[in-house]
């Protein structure tokens, strides 16, 4: 008898409640507050079979983008051969967990903001002890290189302009203010200077004391 191919096919494993999590479904579950815009990760229980999610959404994570009585509203990317298909379904609050997938990105957001807002508050002070972080330090260097570009910018920019106003009242050809290349570097001419050819000392066996 050939193998069925329905909905729930091949889930006895994937659907299936690890160990020491059967039983009862904590109250957590229902009383989590979920918003518009919080991330998701869908997990399906195996024990409740209502507002069941396919397969395919099994460990995807999403936007929520509508909030019901019993379940929300969950917006996914799904990749439909080389497009990117939104699809909006509802699943059961049974079936789905807060996400961490932007934990990092939220704590590496607030270290970059206290870091800005101290160096701001520290700027022009001088003979403050404590010292500067590495990551502070870093941050500074890169704002000051990004400054020192745009002020160079700047400066090159101010007197091309001057030098294309001059050519325009003097009736003169515009000249070129393109940045030019490096070229490669000059060549170096030996004088007076013989090649030597080198030729390999020939091995003699019988020389050496090795007799065959």
């Amino acid at each position: 008898m050939p193998a069925g191919h329905g909905l729930r096919s091949r889930t006895r494993h994937m659907f299936a409640r690890g160990f020491r999590q059967k039983g009862m479904i904590p109250l957590t579950t229902y009383l989590r507050v979920y918003k518009i815009g919080d991330y998701v990760d869908i997990k399906v229980n195996g024990a409740i079979h209502k507002g069941m999610p396919h397969k395919w959404y099994q460990g995807k994570t999403g936007v929520v983008w509508n909030i019901s009585k019993r379940a929300v509203g969950v917006e996914i990317n799904k990749r439909v051969g080389t497009r990117y298909l939104k699809k909006r379904l509802h699943v059961r609050v049974e079936h789905c967990c807060p996400s961490r997938c932007r934990e990092d990105f939220l704590a590496r957001r607030e270290s970059n903001d206290k870091m800005k807002s101290e160096a701001k508050a520290n700027k022009g002070k001088s003979g403050q002890g404590g010292g500067v972080g590495g990551g502070e330090v870093a941050c500074l260097l890169q704002a000051r290189r990004s400054l020192k570009c745009r002020e160079d910018f700047l400066a090159r920019r101010e007197s091309n302009d001057k030098l294309k106003s001059e050519a325009k009242a003097s009736k003169a050809a515009i000249p070129c203010t393109k940045r030019v290349t490096v070229g490669p570097r000059p060549g170096v001419m030996l004088l007076n200077v013989k090649p030597e050819t080198i030729t390999a000392i020939p091995y003699d066996i019988i020389k050496e004391g090795l007799k065959i």
